[in-house]
C-alpha cells in the first residue's frame, strides 16, 4: 500500500470486523437455537424437558419418559402431557 489513508482505513475495517467478532463470541451470539426454545429443567429429576414434538418421529410412539440425541452423554425429560415445556 503506496497510499496510507486507504491503510488507515483499510485497517480500520479490519479491527471492527474483529471486535465485532469477539463480541458475538464472547455474548454467546448464535443462529443454532431461537431463545424460546430454551428447555425448562424437571425439579424431581434435575433433567432438561422437552416436548414430544421436539422429538425424532421414532421417539414419539412408545411412552418414552427420557430422550438423548448425544449417544447418552445427556437426557432429556419428555412433557407428560406432549405440549410444549412451559405449559
Amino acid at each position: 500500500m503506496n497510499n496510507p489513508k486507504v491503510a488507515r482505513i483499510i485497517a480500520a475495517v479490519v479491527i471492527a470486523m474483529l471486535v465485532i467478532t469477539l463480541a458475538a463470541a464472547l455474548f454467546g451470539c448464535s443462529a443454532s437455537k431461537p431463545a424460546t426454545s430454551a428447555p425448562s429443567t424437571d425439579p424431581d429429576s434435575g433433567l432438561a424437558v422437552v416436548a414430544v414434538a421436539g422429538l425424532p418421529q421414532e421417539a414419539q410412539q412408545g411412552d418414552e419418559r427420557y430422550y438423548t440425541d448425544d449417544h447418552y452423554k445427556s437426557f432429556r425429560r419428555i412433557a407428560a402431557d406432549g405440549g410444549t415445556p412451559n405449559d
